[in-house]
């Protein structure tokens, strides 16, 4: 069947506005409202009631890859090609973006924990961070694949993040990490006490001459 010779046509028309590729969309929790994020550089935020207009985010300096709505509505999480996570008030209009720096290549995913109080994030540079909201720091590393990070997931408890790679994997990873505990472990799996037969094995008898 040919495909282009049906009579397909988008309920609500279609939206105009963004000047290059659209890369990102997501729907609001409640349904009214669309976000778009393209690589013009832009997000457009939609309002199904009157689709005709959109309101303009303007602010990334690259590509607009991933898009995640806070649960009440009063947030717009989006990550780009520029190395950044960006978190937008709309309750505030004219309010400029919260600027999350860490991740050092592009970032392609992003979404909010259930509880509006976290966003997990994963790009280019292999690694997934935590950023707590509540809170100014860089973003904690949760997980580290072997490619790009390319997409991910929270658990409904928020206890945990799954992600997808360009490495043909989907891991799970704990939210919360004892930091402590990970550096004492991999302290005693990479030092440790030679045998003695290791020592016979591999070390030579020091000389002076």
């Amino acid at each position: 069947m040919e495909f282009e010779s049906l009579a397909f046509s988008p309920v609500g028309g279609v939206l105009r506005g963004h000047t290059d590729w659209v890369g990102a969309l997501t729907w609001s929790p409640s349904g009214r409202y669309l976000a778009s994020g393209s690589d013009d550089r832009t997000i457009r935020i939609w309002d199904m009631e009157n689709p005709a207009t959109s309101r303009v985010l303007a602010g990334h300096q690259n590509y607009v890859d991933g898009l995640a709505w806070s649960p009440d509505e009063r947030q717009l999480a989006s990550c780009s090609a520029d190395w950044t996570v960006r978190v937008w008030s709309l309750s505030y209009p004219h309010a400029p973006a919260r600027v999350l720096t860490g991740h050092d290549r592009r970032v392609r995913a992003v979404a909010y924990s259930p509880n509006g109080r976290r966003l997990a994030s994963g790009g280019d540079d292999h690694t997934v961070r935590r950023w707590d909201l509540d809170a100014d720091h860089d973003g904690q590393v949760i997980g580290v694949h072997r490619d790009a990070v390319t997409c991910l997931a929270w658990l409904d408890d928020g206890t945990h993040v799954v992600t997808g790679s360009a490495d043909a994997t989907a891991r799970i990873w704990a939210v919360d990490l004892d930091l402590a505990a990970m550096t004492e472990a991999a302290r005693h799996r990479v030092f440790r006490q030679l045998t003695a037969d290791e020592r016979r094995a591999h070390l030579l008898p020091i000389t002076d001459g």
